[in-house]
């Protein structure tokens, strides 16, 4: 253990402190801070290296040191990696139609924040198998809103077809045609 001699007070009352391996070069005691009204002082590592703002940790501000944790972490996901060429084949397979609800997909719809963008759904929802399958015959287009409620739940299976995909709403065995 390292021996650290304790230093007075800095406040002037002149009282001894306890030096640790993090104290202040000039400490002072709770009673002078209280008194002097400093003993808050806002931590700053400098200035962050994406904007002007005081960095607080890893040379960024608390906004960009949040977008970096996330990346770090996953907490936003990872990508599945699906092309743009075979997502549009998909859609383009499935008739720009969602396969859940049988309602047309929105082609311009927000994809981040609309209900009635286009998304692809896994038919055997991914947390359902030891290895997620990402194949065509697992794929099927869906509103993002139709997607979400469905979650991870199997289709019913007097509603799935033979080539694994569910009818549209009207198709449906045992629906009613309303005219």
């Amino acid at each position: 253990m390292v021996d650290r001699p304790d230093l007075p007070c800095s406040g002037g009352c002149g009282k001894l402190m306890w030096r640790s391996s993090s104290t202040a070069s000039e400490p002072k005691c709770r009673l002078c801070r209280r008194r002097d009204a400093d003993w808050y002082r806002a931590r700053q590592l400098g200035i962050c290296t994406e904007c002007d703002r005081p960095a607080v940790a890893r040379g960024m501000c608390s906004t960009h040191y949040s977008y970096w944790h996330r990346r770090q972490s996953g907490a936003w996901g990872p990508q599945w990696g699906i092309p743009l060429e075979r997502r549009l084949a998909i859609y383009e397979r499935d008739g720009w139609t969602c396969q859940i609800c049988g309602d047309p997909v929105d082609l311009l719809a927000d994809r981040q924040r609309d209900d009635a963008a286009p998304s692809l759904d896994h038919i055997i929802p991914r947390s359902l198998q030891a290895e997620p399958d990402h194949s065509d015959s697992n794929l099927r287009l869906a509103h993002r809103g139709c997607n979400a409620r469905r979650g991870a739940q199997l289709d019913p299976p007097e509603e799935v077809t033979a080539d694994g995909r569910t009818p549209a709403r009207g198709s449906r065995p045992g629906a009613d045609a309303h005219a």
